[in-house]
């Protein structure tokens, strides 16, 4: 991955806004935290809207059959493994490969995580769209 691209991105924060006023996180937890950034990042609403113009919670729409800790991270594959979980061990290439532990009670590499930006615009494109934008509107040159 380009790191500088990784470095300016914004992460999304693990706040949601919930109907009653509390912000938890995306498995319903209290969250707190010290970072300043953290306190004034917006929390994103627990509200989606549905094909029916409705309105249902995440916990609605995922109904409980997502788990948002299937996912274990770790520097080397354990011994042994835990049920129902993909661990995900960095690779290579700066991403993460993916395991599960069988039935058999051996390790098997389902697959890796990668992110192929290919198709997206680099910063210098997006840059010189908007100045071609802005500057193009306003009848003058960039």
């Amino acid at each position: 991955m380009d790191e500088r691209a990784y470095t300016m991105a914004s992460a999304i924060p693990n706040k949601i806004l919930n109907s009653d006023g509390s912000i938890t996180d995306f498995q319903g937890n209290q969250v707190d935290s010290t970072s300043l950034a953290y306190k004034r990042a917006l929390a994103i609403p627990n509200k989606v809207l549905m094909p029916d113009g409705s309105y249902s919670t995440l916990q609605e729409v995922i109904g409980g059959s997502v788990s948002g800790d299937i996912f274990i991270v770790v520097d080397v594959l354990p011994d042994t493994g835990e049920e129902n979980k993909i661990y995900l061990v960095p690779s290579e290439n700066g991403m993460f490969d993916e395991y599960y532990w069988n039935t058999n009670n051996e390790w098997d590499k389902i697959g890796e995580v990668t992110i192929d930006l290919s198709n997206y615009p680099t910063f210098s494109q997006m840059n010189q769209a908007i100045d071609q934008a802005v500057y193009g509107a306003l009848g003058g040159d960039y």
